[in-house]
């Protein structure tokens, strides 16, 4: 029998030095967000800013994809793109006609 690996997610303790307008300001935004702390608080702030730049990253990277690709491949991307649209509608147009069909079965 093996032993699983412990993962220790142990929080760290920081000292933080901040103007009385700021602490006023995340002290008014934890009553407002009703968070359980400061520390709670500022974690959620934290992993926010992560996620948005995350995204930033991943936007700029399509972009740079998009940006890098011939116009024979664009064009080939923009057809893929149209026959996905089309399958898609197609599906959500099914999926329309469903409970419509359940309706009538069940009416009769």
């Amino acid at each position: 029998m093996s032993k699983a690996k412990v993962i220790s997610y142990r929080k760290e303790r920081v000292s933080l030095t901040l103007s009385p307008d700021c602490v006023h300001y995340i002290k008014d935004l934890q009553k407002l967000q009703n968070s359980p702390s400061l520390s709670a608080l500022v974690e959620t702030m934290i992993e926010n800013e992560r996620r948005a730049r995350r995204l930033l990253d991943l936007d700029a990277s399509v972009t740079a994809y998009y940006n890098s690709l011939s116009p024979a491949e664009r064009r080939a991307d923009a057809e893929w793109g149209h026959i996905g649209a089309d399958g898609l509608a197609a599906f959500n147009s099914e999926l329309e006609e469903k409970p419509r069909e359940m309706a009538h079965a069940t009416i009769r």
